[in-house]
């Protein structure tokens, strides 16, 4: 694996294919950890999320939660009901870009063998947990920074990085709507979360603007 960066600060990942499956197989999640992309990502602001990322319509919703949790059903499901494309079922880099925060794609993507490299606008961050039925809730700043954190890749043995790392997730849980959602595993876990995004949306052309200390 080859980390290139430009005098115009363009960033490039190269992967050589024939070392694909041993770095990026779920089994050998050791090896790709050794590489610590984290840490030159981090040196740009940059964070890496596990998190399954899908566009729809041109904006990344990210479903994130400990492994296990059903994100990449809920991924899968959103592609059934809506059409939205899987860019990544494991990983995403979390970015500021000049139009605010971005989901980018990266080479690493868990069981799912899913890994497209694009770059999209972040409408929302989902933290999912298993329920009988489907119950969202926006979550407050506090609340969204401290669920990103138990899902972000940080280097604790480096106070640094940590707090580097931390002011990052503060910027981006203050900029974008986090939502706490306890969803099942049908169609109507898609309904309500989409509704939910539709309700809190003022246009195609702008960002979200929900109230932080509401719920639903």
């Amino acid at each position: 694996m080859l980390y290139e960066e430009t005098h115009t600060g363009d960033r490039t990942i190269y992967l050589n294919r024939k070392y694909e499956v041993a770095l990026l197989n779920t089994g050998n999640y050791k090896i790709f950890n050794a590489l610590a992309l984290e840490k030159v990502l981090i040196a740009h602001g940059d964070i890496i999320l596990h998190a399954s990322y899908v566009d729809h319509q041109g904006r990344a919703i990210l479903f994130t939660a400990p492994s296990g949790t059903g994100k990449s059903t809920q991924a899968a499901l959103w592609e059934k009901y809506r059409g939205a494309q899987i860019i990544n079922g494991d990983r995403v880099i979390i970015r500021e870009g000049k139009q605010g925060f971005e989901a980018c794609g990266i080479p690493i993507c868990g069981s799912s063998d899913i890994c497209v490299n694009k770059t999209l606008p972040i409408a929302a961050v989902v933290y999912l947990q298993q329920g009988m039925e489907n119950q969202i809730q926006l979550m407050g700043v506090a609340e969204s920074v401290k669920k990103l954190i138990s899902e972000t890749t940080i280097s604790f043995f480096n106070q640094e990085f940590v707090e580097r790392a931390l002011e990052r997730i503060q910027c981006f849980g203050a900029h974008i709507p986090c939502y706490s959602y306890s969803c099942t595993k049908d169609e109507d876990a898609v309904i309500k979360l989409y509704n939910t995004l539709e309700g809190d949306y003022y246009g195609s052309d702008q960002s979200f603007e929900p109230n932080r200390t509401g719920g639903m």
